[in-house]
């Protein structure tokens, strides 16, 4: 199996695998049949693809302070949680944090269920 291609349905099986479970690069190996390196390579690097390639069609961010505002007041409505535009596996996106069309790189989010900081990367 050296040098032979993995094919994409199968990394992102692969890194699919690992963020629902857990699982160790380990087991992973096994499982899947790939070196343990790879999988480090390979979950990286399909980690890093998708909010590239899906971000702009699933992560918008408000064109326009209007938008916003409008964005927020639904979610507080809806969730009780002022000032937020949205919420990503249980973490609040504070509005104040996505206020020009930009998207940030790395800022900190809250966790709703245990109120520590942690860094989401987009």
């Amino acid at each position: 199996m050296v040098g032979e291609l993995i094919v994409p349905v199968k990394r992102r099986a692969l890194t699919l695998r690992f963020l629902a479970t857990g699982e160790s690069f380990r087991s992973l190996h096994f499982k899947f049949r790939i070196s343990r390196p790879a999988i480090s390579y390979i979950v990286t690097e399909v980690c890093e693809a998708v909010p590239k390639k899906l971000g702009p069609s699933y992560l918008k961010v408000p064109s326009s302070e209007q938008e916003r505002l409008q964005i927020a007041k639904q979610f507080e409505e809806k969730w009780k949680f002022p000032n937020c535009l949205g919420a990503i596996d249980g973490n609040i996106l504070p509005s104040n944090l996505l206020q020009t069309r930009d998207l940030i790189r790395e800022f900190k989010i809250y966790d709703a269920t245990t109120a520590t900081p942690q860094i989401l990367h987009i």
